[in-house]
């Protein structure tokens, strides 16, 4: 989270450099993705781990928001 907060902060702070601020936006993005990832798994690492991985999988996929990145992500997973 002081990651996400980080990069927004320096987004918002940011003078007229339009790729810079893309690249930040876009880091937070996926930042966001993985703190989704991470909590999602975290909960049900902690009830039946590693067997339920490609149940996890899934709910993530419904999540997440379609892209490359995130299709890659999920397949490391798998």
């Amino acid at each position: 989270m002081r990651s996400l907060h980080s990069l927004l902060s320096s987004i918002s702070s940011s003078q007229n450099d339009t790729e810079d601020a893309s690249m930040r936006i876009d880091l937070s993005k996926r930042l966001v993705d993985l703190l989704i990832v991470q909590l999602e798994a975290s909960q049900s690492f902690k009830d039946d781990c590693i067997d339920r991985l490609s149940e996890i999988v899934i709910r993530l996929e419904k999540l997440l928001p379609q892209s490359d990145k995130n299709k890659l992500l999920l397949s490391d997973n798998k």
